[in-house]
This record gives structure tokens, sequence and C-alpha cells, in this order.
């Protein structure tokens, strides 16, 4: 068990409400020391050191979900994670205390960026856990802890 106290946030053991199961489906189909991509056949994440001269300490973290191939339903996404908020984010580093943990199922959570729990992240945050939300869902396993490591240099 996770030992969160939020236990009516949460389904099947210690799932979060907002965590869509098609986060579990997502691979690494590229990790460099630049770029990561995570690839399913519903949603992409493409996570990349800013290439702008203003956003030099920043990664990029796009998000394209399909939500139904025939009527072209879709969301897309980017936010620009400072280095501590993308560690903080893939469970790298732990909380000195959230910017704001809001009434969900969290241990971290940056408003507007992601929210956490565990192995569990949602980008930008939290959502239903049903087809049709927004937000992409990302299971986070030790190869992608890694290659968010190797990404930031650390």
């Amino acid at each position: 068990m996770c030992g969160c106290t939020r236990r009516f946030e949460l389904v099947g053991g210690c799932v979060p409400r907002w965590w869509h199961h098609h986060g579990g489906k997502l691979r690494i189909v590229t990790a460099y020391e630049s770029r990561i991509v995570l690839l399913a056949s519903a949603a992409e994440v493409n996570i990349a050191k800013a290439t702008d001269r203003v956003d030099a300490e920043r990664w990029s973290v796009d998000w394209h979900i399909v939500h139904n191939y025939h009527s072209g339903e879709d969301d897309r996404g980017r936010r620009l994670f400072t280095r501590d908020k993308l560690a903080l984010a893939f469970g790298i580093t732990k909380a000195n205390g959230c910017e704001s943990l809001q009434d969900h199922a969290a241990d971290r959570e940056v408003y507007g960026f992601f929210i956490g729990l565990g192995c569990f992240l949602n980008i930008p945050g939290p959502g239903t856990g049903h087809d049709g939300d927004p937000n992409v869902s990302i299971l986070i396993d030790d190869e992608l802890r890694q290659a968010v490591r190797k990404l930031l240099g650390l």
C-alpha cells in the first residue's frame, strides 16, 4: 500500500482516480541525452531540452492524445519545466513542500504542470481517469526514471 491518507481518491489499491490506465501502455522509443520519446497507440510524449536561448535551462514536455481516430478528436499540450520541476515530476527528487497539493491523492504536485503519486504521473494535472481527458497519464518505471536522469544530467 502507498500509505496515502486520501483512500477515497484511490481505486484498485493505490491507483489514483485521476490517472488513466492507458498511461501503462506508453513505452520509451527514443532516449538520448537531449530527448526522450514515449509512444503508445493513442498517445505520444516528447521531452526535450528547450532550444530557445530564453529557455536554455528548461525542458519542453509535449504530449498528443488521440481520443477518436475516425472523428479526429485529440488533445495536445506543452509545458516548459525547470530542472527541479521535471526531476520532481518523475520522482527523482522529493518535494520540500509542494506548490499546491489540492484535494487529490498525490505526493507531489505543481499546479498546471503535473500531479504524481508514487509511479503514477499526470501532465499537466489531474483528470477524471476516463477517456476524453486532455491530460496525459504516465506510468514511471526504473527505465524511464533513468532516462530522465540522463536527460537532466544527473
